[in-house]
């Protein structure tokens, strides 16, 4: 699009509105593409390739806390001598970046922790916040936002399963537990 709208610009010619209109949408276009590279940086960030989720994760955490004011404790006690298939590290990266933006969107909590472990051939990830809780009772599991549903939808693919426990005034903890065999 950049290209396109670059090419655009012998056609303004004297027309200073029009000039004005065309560099407009290359500033607009310009930001999108940054967007974009951003937004996929976050959903498949490198340092989950190169180095892992656990490296992945830490990063991952330390900067969410940094930006949102947020304490966050982190403990990992997955395989540290070996790496775990590439849809389960990302399924679980997926899972805690999501777990965290419900609770900075909803939970107006001041402490949250994030824990994966493996455990009974599983691996579990746990995100849990000192929030306002909600009853899940009443508002239903997939009823929820788009954002504890697509959790949900990612952790099945897995052929694991989402759980949320909370009550008003209690916090929410988020259980996902995915099979390390498949």
């Amino acid at each position: 699009m950049l290209l396109g709208l670059k090419s655009l610009e012998s056609a303004c010619g004297d027309d200073p509105s029009l000039c004005h209109r065309l560099q407009e949408l290359q500033h607009l276009t310009d930001g999108m593409g940054r967007e974009l590279h951003d937004l996929a940086f976050r959903l498949r960030p490198t340092v989950l390739d190169d180095l892992g989720l656990q490296a992945a994760l830490a990063h991952y955490v330390e900067s969410w806390s940094d930006r949102t004011g947020i304490e966050v404790d982190f403990h990992y006690a997955g395989p540290a001598d070996k790496r775990l298939s590439s849809d389960v590290e990302s399924t679980v990266y997926r899972v805690v970046q999501e777990g965290l933006t419900n609770v900075l969107k909803h939970a107006r909590a001041r402490r949250a922790s994030v824990v994966v472990a493996p455990r009974d051939g599983e691996l579990t990830a746990i995100v849990e916040d000192d929030g306002v809780g909600f009853d899940v009772g009443r508002v239903g599991l997939a009823s929820r936002r788009l954002g504890v549903l697509g959790m949900q939808e990612r952790v099945e693919a897995m052929g694991g399963k989402l759980e949320v426990e909370s009550s008003p005034g209690h916090g929410t903890t988020v259980f996902a537990r995915i099979p390390l065999t498949r």
